[in-house]
């Protein structure tokens, strides 16, 4: 009705105040996912102002949230062929072509982007893992090192660009990206912690295995004790005791691995699932037992 009464208006007989309309009225409609009406609005926006890229790429949104899959993939190629290098409308083009499972399409994009921003991780690392996935090692090899030359990896990049160095079976590579990952971990990340150690055991270093999981053990003693003193004033001493048994557990766990290291597969992958659970989950019952 609102839509309505605007069209309506004197104003809206002069074509570029009513494609404006049309298109912003669409584009709230699908933020409040009125997905018809959304379709409706945005098509009329689009074919009045056909050079457009950005109600291109509102409406093929639009087309894939009714489930318009042939027309969301057209009018997607349309928006990215009127804006072939404007980097934002790549990037959306990659993350839709993703969403809709459109491989080729998403290789194709990723190519372009790393020329048009080579300085963008994600795109190197997207690049890669399409390349792997293609059979074509060596290019996902190329992609990679040009990944780890950018400066300022995000913690997610490197961990990343690791698990595609695995599937490559380059593991050494693959352990200098996760140890560089935990380095610039600003927070404790047991997921992470045993990752590294996981491939430390793999290439055949047990102590360092052991190490990052002593070390990890140490930082979320020092977390949880932290967590207590800063969210009350309650008996400082309890809160110790309360550490000093998780902390036992823990060291157990470690002192543990000596023998699962020697296990199979299997059952380390089900100590590192003990190990998580009880820093984390355990962790979080005795947070929530102190409220």
């Amino acid at each position: 009705q609102l839509y309505c009464g605007l069209v309506d208006q004197p104003e809206a007989a002069q074509a570029e105040w009513r494609w404006r309309v049309q298109a912003g009225f669409g584009q709230v409609a699908l933020a409040l996912n009125e997905v018809d009406t959304a379709v409706i609005a945005l098509r009329a926006a689009a074919q009045a102002n056909p050079d457009d890229a950005g109600l291109h790429l509102l409406l093929a949104e639009a087309y894939w949230k009714a489930s318009l899959q042939q027309e969301a993939e057209q009018t997607a190629r349309l928006a990215l062929l009127l804006a072939p290098d404007q980097i934002e409308t790549l990037d959306w083009f990659i993350s839709f072509m993703t969403r809709m499972g459109k491989e080729s399409e998403t290789y194709e994009a990723c190519q372009t982007a790393v020329q048009i921003a080579p300085e963008t991780i994600r795109y190197w690392n997207l690049l890669a893992r399409l390349q792997q996935k293609r059979g074509d090692v060596q290019a996902a090899r190329t992609s990679l090192s040009r990944l780890l030359e950018i400066a300022d990896p995000l913690v997610e990049d490197l961990r990343s660009a690791a698990s595609t160095y695995i599937q490559l079976n380059e593991l050494e590579t693959a352990l200098s990206c996760l140890e560089r990952a935990l380095a610039l971990s600003k927070e404790l990340n047991i997921d992470l912690s045993v990752e590294v150690a996981e491939l430390r055991h793999r290439l055949g270093h047990p102590q360092a295995a052991l190490e990052v999981l002593q070390q990890a053990e140490e930082a979320w003693r020092k977390s949880y004790l932290l967590h207590h003193l800063r969210k009350n004033d309650r008996d400082i001493a309890t809160t110790a005791a309360q550490i000093q048994i998780r902390e036992k557990e823990l060291k157990k766990l470690i002192k543990e691995y000596g023998i699962v290291l020697a296990q199979e597969p299997g059952a380390r992958r089900q100590y590192q699932r003990t190990l998580k659970r009880s820093m984390v989950l355990s962790g979080q019952g005795l947070h929530s037992g102190d409220k």
